[in-house]
Protein backbone atom coordinates (compact mmCIF):
# COMPACT_ATOMS: atom_id res chain seq x y z
CA UNK A 1 0.00 0.00 0.00
CA UNK A 2 1.06 3.20 -0.95
CA UNK A 3 2.05 5.97 1.63
CA UNK A 4 0.31 9.04 -0.38
CA UNK A 5 -2.41 9.65 -2.73
CA UNK A 6 -4.64 11.54 -4.04
CA UNK A 7 -8.32 11.43 -3.63
CA UNK A 8 -11.70 13.20 -4.12
CA UNK A 9 -14.97 13.91 -2.31
CA UNK A 10 -17.85 13.24 -3.92
CA UNK A 11 -22.10 14.21 -3.49
CA UNK A 12 -23.76 10.90 -2.56
CA UNK A 13 -26.18 11.16 -5.95
CA UNK A 14 -22.91 11.71 -7.84
CA UNK A 15 -23.21 10.23 -11.27
CA UNK A 16 -20.74 12.20 -13.34
CA UNK A 17 -17.89 14.44 -12.39
CA UNK A 18 -20.05 17.48 -11.74
CA UNK A 19 -21.13 16.03 -7.76
CA UNK A 20 -17.40 16.35 -6.99
CA UNK A 21 -16.66 19.18 -4.58
CA UNK A 22 -12.99 18.45 -3.24
CA UNK A 23 -9.37 16.95 -4.63
CA UNK A 24 -7.05 16.47 -2.20
CA UNK A 25 -3.78 14.81 -1.45
CA UNK A 26 -2.31 13.05 1.81
CA UNK A 27 -1.32 10.53 3.61
CA UNK A 28 -3.20 8.08 6.73
CA UNK A 29 -6.20 8.48 7.09
CA UNK A 30 -6.49 11.97 5.58
CA UNK A 31 -9.25 11.42 2.77
CA UNK A 32 -12.09 10.45 5.63
CA UNK A 33 -10.88 13.06 7.92
CA UNK A 34 -14.27 15.71 7.20
CA UNK A 35 -12.95 18.11 10.33
CA UNK A 36 -10.01 19.91 9.49
CA UNK A 37 -11.71 21.44 6.17
CA UNK A 38 -12.74 24.91 5.44
CA UNK A 39 -16.03 26.30 6.09
CA UNK A 40 -17.42 25.78 2.30
CA UNK A 41 -16.15 21.80 2.90
CA UNK A 42 -17.86 21.45 5.94
CA UNK A 43 -20.83 22.92 4.81
CA UNK A 44 -21.46 20.57 1.65
CA UNK A 45 -20.89 17.90 3.97
CA UNK A 46 -23.35 19.18 7.00
CA UNK A 47 -26.17 19.25 4.61
CA UNK A 48 -25.62 15.45 3.33
CA UNK A 49 -24.07 13.95 6.26
CA UNK A 50 -20.33 12.63 6.55
CA UNK A 51 -21.15 9.02 6.16
CA UNK A 52 -22.89 10.15 2.68
CA UNK A 53 -20.08 11.28 1.24
CA UNK A 54 -18.22 9.24 -1.89
CA UNK A 55 -14.64 9.24 -1.39
CA UNK A 56 -12.65 8.38 -4.43
CA UNK A 57 -8.25 7.35 -3.37
CA UNK A 58 -5.94 6.89 -5.77
CA UNK A 59 -2.45 5.44 -4.35
CA UNK A 60 0.81 6.95 -5.41
CA UNK A 61 4.09 6.14 -5.43
CA UNK A 62 5.24 9.02 -3.62
CA UNK A 63 4.18 12.87 -2.43
CA UNK A 64 5.51 14.15 -5.72
CA UNK A 65 3.42 12.32 -7.87
CA UNK A 66 0.76 12.82 -5.76
CA UNK A 67 1.03 16.66 -5.77
CA UNK A 68 0.89 16.69 -9.68
CA UNK A 69 -2.39 14.41 -9.83
CA UNK A 70 -3.92 16.66 -7.26
CA UNK A 71 -3.32 19.52 -9.45
CA UNK A 72 -3.94 17.89 -12.87
CA UNK A 73 -7.50 16.43 -11.23
CA UNK A 74 -8.34 20.54 -10.15
CA UNK A 75 -7.52 21.69 -13.18
CA UNK A 76 -9.73 19.34 -15.54
CA UNK A 77 -12.61 19.34 -13.23
CA UNK A 78 -12.38 23.42 -13.33
CA UNK A 79 -11.98 23.59 -16.74
CA UNK A 80 -15.06 21.02 -16.79
CA UNK A 81 -16.95 23.70 -15.12
CA UNK A 82 -17.48 21.79 -11.97
CA UNK A 83 -17.09 23.85 -8.95
CA UNK A 84 -14.81 22.83 -6.38
CA UNK A 85 -14.46 23.74 -2.48
CA UNK A 86 -10.94 23.90 -2.92
CA UNK A 87 -9.44 27.55 -2.25
CA UNK A 88 -6.12 26.75 -4.16
CA UNK A 89 -4.75 24.85 -7.14
CA UNK A 90 -3.09 22.03 -5.09
CA UNK A 91 -0.08 21.27 -4.07
CA UNK A 92 0.29 23.46 -1.14
CA UNK A 93 -0.07 21.34 1.69
CA UNK A 94 2.53 20.76 4.69
CA UNK A 95 3.20 17.04 4.57
CA UNK A 96 5.84 16.58 7.25
CA UNK A 97 6.21 20.32 7.93
CA UNK A 98 7.43 20.64 11.94
CA UNK A 99 7.64 24.11 13.72
CA UNK A 100 10.99 25.26 15.24
CA UNK A 101 11.36 25.84 19.06
CA UNK A 102 11.70 29.79 18.12
CA UNK A 103 8.42 29.43 16.38
CA UNK A 104 6.94 26.97 19.21
CA UNK A 105 7.90 29.60 21.66
CA UNK A 106 7.09 32.85 19.81
CA UNK A 107 3.07 30.81 19.53
CA UNK A 108 3.22 29.57 23.21
CA UNK A 109 3.87 33.38 24.15
CA UNK A 110 1.47 34.90 22.17
CA UNK A 111 -1.33 32.73 23.48
CA UNK A 112 -0.07 33.19 27.43
CA UNK A 113 -2.87 35.65 29.05
CA UNK A 114 -4.96 34.87 26.34
CA UNK A 115 -8.82 33.84 27.20
CA UNK A 116 -11.99 34.37 25.16
CA UNK A 117 -14.36 37.16 25.70
CA UNK A 118 -17.87 36.82 27.60
CA UNK A 119 -19.75 37.29 24.04
CA UNK A 120 -17.26 34.34 22.64
CA UNK A 121 -18.11 32.30 25.36
CA UNK A 122 -21.80 32.76 24.88
CA UNK A 123 -21.47 32.19 21.63
CA UNK A 124 -20.00 29.28 21.81
CA UNK A 125 -22.82 28.21 24.96
CA UNK A 126 -25.31 28.88 22.50
CA UNK A 127 -23.97 26.73 19.40
CA UNK A 128 -23.62 23.74 21.89
CA UNK A 129 -26.82 24.11 23.99
CA UNK A 130 -29.50 20.98 22.81
CA UNK A 131 -26.28 18.84 21.21
CA UNK A 132 -25.32 15.52 22.36
CA UNK A 133 -21.56 15.06 23.14
CA UNK A 134 -19.99 13.62 19.82
CA UNK A 135 -18.87 10.84 21.94
CA UNK A 136 -22.85 9.64 23.47
CA UNK A 137 -23.64 5.79 22.10
CA UNK A 138 -19.93 5.57 20.56
CA UNK A 139 -18.07 2.77 21.93
CA UNK A 140 -14.15 1.59 21.43
CA UNK A 141 -13.71 -1.73 19.47
CA UNK A 142 -12.13 -4.34 20.93
CA UNK A 143 -9.02 -3.79 18.23
CA UNK A 144 -9.07 -0.11 19.35
CA UNK A 145 -8.89 -1.17 23.23
CA UNK A 146 -5.96 -3.74 22.41
CA UNK A 147 -4.10 -1.17 20.40
CA UNK A 148 -4.41 1.79 23.65
CA UNK A 149 -4.04 -1.13 26.00
CA UNK A 150 -0.46 -2.10 24.21
CA UNK A 151 0.37 1.57 23.79
CA UNK A 152 0.35 2.36 27.12
CA UNK A 153 1.91 -0.90 28.47
CA UNK A 154 4.69 -0.22 30.48
CA UNK A 155 4.44 3.60 31.06
CA UNK A 156 3.81 5.05 33.88
CA UNK A 157 0.56 7.02 34.04
CA UNK A 158 1.40 10.74 34.11
CA UNK A 159 -1.20 11.53 36.66
CA UNK A 160 -0.38 9.45 39.83
CA UNK A 161 2.33 11.46 41.09
CA UNK A 162 1.83 14.84 40.05
CA UNK A 163 4.07 17.09 41.91
CA UNK A 164 2.82 20.46 42.33
CA UNK A 165 4.68 22.99 43.98
CA UNK A 166 3.79 24.63 47.84
CA UNK A 167 3.48 27.63 45.88
CA UNK A 168 0.69 26.45 43.43
CA UNK A 169 -1.13 24.22 46.26
CA UNK A 170 -1.39 27.82 48.26
CA UNK A 171 -2.83 29.59 45.22
CA UNK A 172 -5.19 26.74 44.27
CA UNK A 173 -6.36 26.98 48.15
CA UNK A 174 -7.14 30.71 48.15
CA UNK A 175 -8.96 30.75 44.77
CA UNK A 176 -11.11 27.82 46.38
CA UNK A 177 -11.48 29.86 49.99
CA UNK A 178 -11.97 32.92 48.06
CA UNK A 179 -15.66 31.39 47.09
CA UNK A 180 -18.87 32.63 48.80
CA UNK A 181 -20.73 30.39 50.82
CA UNK A 182 -24.36 30.44 48.93
CA UNK A 183 -27.84 28.52 49.14
CA UNK A 184 -29.76 26.55 46.14
CA UNK A 185 -32.93 28.19 45.75
CA UNK A 186 -34.44 24.87 45.63
CA UNK A 187 -33.11 23.05 48.03
CA UNK A 188 -31.79 25.15 50.47
CA UNK A 189 -28.41 23.27 50.25
CA UNK A 190 -25.68 25.91 51.95
CA UNK A 191 -21.65 25.24 50.46
CA UNK A 192 -19.28 27.36 48.84
CA UNK A 193 -19.53 28.33 45.32
CA UNK A 194 -17.53 26.26 43.04
CA UNK A 195 -18.21 23.58 40.13
CA UNK A 196 -19.63 21.10 42.67
CA UNK A 197 -22.80 23.72 43.52
CA UNK A 198 -23.47 24.65 39.97
CA UNK A 199 -23.43 20.77 38.66
CA UNK A 200 -25.94 19.44 41.58
CA UNK A 201 -27.58 22.91 42.04
CA UNK A 202 -29.15 25.89 41.03
CA UNK A 203 -30.57 25.48 37.27
CA UNK A 204 -29.58 21.51 38.13
CA UNK A 205 -31.21 21.14 40.91
CA UNK A 206 -33.36 17.91 41.10
CA UNK A 207 -35.75 19.60 43.71
CA UNK A 208 -35.82 22.20 40.90
CA UNK A 209 -40.03 22.65 40.33
CA UNK A 210 -40.90 20.73 42.55
CA UNK A 211 -43.56 21.84 44.94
Amino acid sequence: MADFFAYIHARPDTADASGIFYVGKGQGKRHTDFYHRTQFHKNIVAKHGAASILVGKYDCSDEATAVELERGLIKCLRRSGVKLANLTDGGDGLSGHRHTEETKAKMRAARLGWSPSAETREKIRQSSLGKPSVWVGRRHSEETKAKIAAARRGKPNPHAKAMRTPEAIAKMSATKLAHPFVDCPHCGFHGRFGSAMKRYHFDNCKYKGAS
